[in-house]
């Protein structure tokens, strides 16, 4: 206490006032006091402890609590939180950024915290906390025992809790080990409860690690939790380039954070800076020279704190939601302190959003019925999400916030190549003929699906029946294939469907099953990469604030699912602009100027439409509806929706150099589907 540097930087470090300290007289030898007063300090805390203990079962008993009933209080679930204070286990900001290291957002479930060491912690502003909070820090054992004698009896005098006589140690126990409830109740029980875990911390932690964990979990105001958001918040400094006024200021806040706002109070946080300053000469930590000094020295907060930014918001919510938790545990995501590194290009995926805005915007201007489009970029090698467009405007207060990258729709046809993919794996091949017929009742049971233009071509091959997108073709090859053996493919594709296969019957071929379209892009990104399935992924890297620690890095897994054969057959195909012919024509929007697989997707109503597509080194998916599942109207089609903001996306993928030089693996990807693609991993 006597080494501290003064707080005003033209003060020599000796040249401080010293608060005159009346010495107690030792009692002489055999008195009582003298007694307790060789006891060790664990005994005198031990004894503490057990006279606070027999008083919360006496308090307990005479309300008819468990207590009264031979039951001790547990205080085994509040150490176990109490465990945080050494290992900071609380929930902390998290920055989530691009591939490039771009900030897209910065997260922070409850509020704004970004732990820091207590030596990066002025001491000016350790000592105007200590002072203003709790003067007796250093020689207390966790409790003020006189004023929590004074505050017992004031209570007892009043009927009720009027008086708290809180340390820091038992502050610290309150926002630590109390839930939100139990923080607020106002009751001798709960008092008492705070008063003995606080004697527990005072002996299991130092008086630094007390105070470090304090100033980093108590509320300042304005979302900020801990002095290091404080200071940023208020400042737009780090807190250890704060000066004395600035942390003088902050140390008042701890009072009322809320009422002292100093962005709408600035008066009554002056006020109590003013209490802190005075109370700062009294425990001789201050000269009252240096506390005029301080009092009169202006202040410039910084502007009131804006929503912080969210960039690519589909994908960060995505990240939080599932992606985040799926790579670290629920638990861990949920607490915060991390540095994300993503997948997504951020710049890409701007781009494509307008893209998609432009698109529907003329859609609407033609007057059909479509509000809404979403994209997702794959690299099928990897897995690795480049871009993910839930949405044309996250903004909007209706319905912008719906991610329609995840959230379950049907695919129509678009489901299709992983019927006929299911039918090579079980030995039909590109030529085999089907029959594209109404289904004999026998087999479809009553259900007879018809073609988009109403008319049947009887015995077809393979090739034209997929690329020409007749239903019931499709519907008739999985009765011969089996609908379990379509699902099952489906589910190990990564496409998340009921466990029971009966539920879509025969229809699953005509996609019927509601998934989302990341899962469907995943599933094609299969055929892309040569029959590997490689899980979509959003998270290229975990890594601690302090950039200290690696809790994750992404390590993809690719898994057989098909034969290369059957990825090729697909992928060839689904690329053969003849076959498609006459129901799609040659060119634009179905054509790229690079050799590309694509299959289009219409539901039922026009409610949905879609177009997937990849080459071995990208996959792309496309959805265009509304929202809310309104049809779109007759004179809306796949190839005039979704399929031009697909044609756009590739080419504007082929047109960035950069990006295409990043899926060639540093040099111009290759086209065709008879190589496995740059950058594969192992089956």
């Amino acid at each position: 206490m006597r080494d501290r540097a003064p707080c005003h930087p033209s003060r020599p470090a000796g040249d401080r006032p010293r608060r005159a300290r009346r010495r107690r007289r030792r009692p002489p030898a055999g008195h009582p006091r003298a007694r307790a007063m060789s006891l060790p300090s664990s005994c005198r805390l031990t004894s503490v402890r057990s006279i606070v203990l027999a008083c919360l079962s006496l308090n307990l008993a005479a309300a008819g609590c468990a207590t009264a009933k031979g039951r001790s209080v547990d205080f085994d679930h509040y150490r176990h939180r109490l465990k945080a204070i050494r290992t900071h286990d609380f929930f902390q900001t998290s920055r989530i950024l691009d591939r490039h290291g771009r900030l897209l957002a910065e997260v922070a479930p409850y509020g704004y915290r970004t732990w820091v060491p207590i030596d990066d912690i002025p001491r000016v502003l350790r000592d105007a906390v200590v002072a203003t909070e709790d003067r007796t820090f250093y020689q207390n054992r966790g409790i003020d025992r006189k004023a929590f004698a004074r505050a017992i009896v004031q209570n007892s005098q009043a009927g009720g809790t009027v008086s708290g006589a809180s340390t820091i140690t038992m502050q610290l126990v309150r926002l630590v080990a109390f839930d939100a409830d139990e923080r607020f109740e106002r009751s001798i029980e709960r008092k008492m409860r705070e008063v003995y875990l606080a004697a527990e911390v005072d002996e299991a932690y130092s008086k630094a690690e007390i105070l470090e964990s304090y100033l980093n979990v108590a509320y300042f105001g304005n979302g900020a939790y801990g002095v290091e958001t404080a200071a940023n918040r208020y400042f737009g400094k780090h807190v250890r380039e704060l000066a004395p006024v600035e942390s003088t200021l902050l140390a008042g806040l701890l009072q009322a954070p809320t009422a002292l706002n100093p962005f709408v109070n600035p008066a009554g946080a002056r006020a109590r800076q003013a209490v802190v300053l005075d109370r700062m000469v009294q425990e001789g930590l201050l000269r009252p020279a240096e506390a005029e000094l301080i009092r009169t020295s202006p202040i410039r907060l910084t502007e009131p704190p804006a929503p912080p930014p969210r960039y690519g918001g589909h994908f960060v919510d995505y990240v939080i939601g599932e992606a985040l938790p799926r790579a670290i545990g629920p638990q861990l995501a949920a607490r915060g302190g991390f540095t994300v590194t993503t997948t997504i290009d951020l710049e890409l995926n701007d781009r494509l959003t307008a893209l998609a805005a432009r698109h529907i915007a003329g859609l609407r201007a033609s007057g059909r019925l479509v509000t809404d489009a979403a994209v997702v970029v794959e690299r099928p090698s990897t897995g690795e999400i480049l871009a993910m467009v839930g949405g044309i405007d996250y903004d909007d207060p209706q319905s912008g916030q719906i991610n329609m990258a995840v959230h379950p729709r049907q695919p129509g046809s678009s489901f299709k190549p992983i019927a006929y993919a299911a039918a090579l794996e079980a030995g039909w091949t590109p030529d085999s003929i089907l029959d594209d017929a109404p289904l004999p009742d026998a087999v479809g049971h009553g259900y007879r699906p018809t073609n988009f233009d109403g008319v049947y071509r009887g015995a077809v091959p393979m090739r034209l029946a997929l690329g020409n997108s007749l239903n019931a073709a499709a519907v008739a090859l999985t009765a011969d294939v089996g609908v379990v053996r379509v699902h099952d493919l489906a589910t190990r594709l990564g496409v998340r469907l009921d466990r029971d296969p009966w539920r879509y019957g025969l229809s699953i071929a005509l996609g019927s099953a509601e998934v989302p379209l990341v899962d469907i892009t995943g599933a094609y990104g299969a055929f892309a990469n040569g029959g590997r399935f490689v899980k979509p992924a959003g998270i290229l890297k975990i890594e601690t604030m302090s950039g200290e620690g690696t809790l994750y890095v992404l390590a993809p897994h690719a898994r057989r699912v098909v034969s290369a054969a059957t990825a090729r057959q697909i992928s060839d195909m689904l690329s053969d602009v003849r076959a498609r012919q006459p129901v799609f024509p040659a060119g634009p929007p179905m054509q790229v100027s690079r050799p590309a697989a694509v299959k289009t997707g219409t539901t039922n109503d026009v409610r949905d439409t879609l177009t997937l597509g990849y080459t071995p080194y990208v996959t792309v998916g496309v959805w265009t509806g509304n929202k809310d599942g309104r049809p779109m109207g007759g004179e809306v089609l796949s190839s005039t929706s979704a399929a031009p903001i697909w044609h756009d996306t590739m080419e504007a993928i082929f047109a960035d150099t950069a990006l295409m030089t990043t899926l060639g693996n540093g040099r111009m990807p290759s086209d065709g589907f008879a190589v496995a693609a740059p950058g594969a991993v192992g089956d």
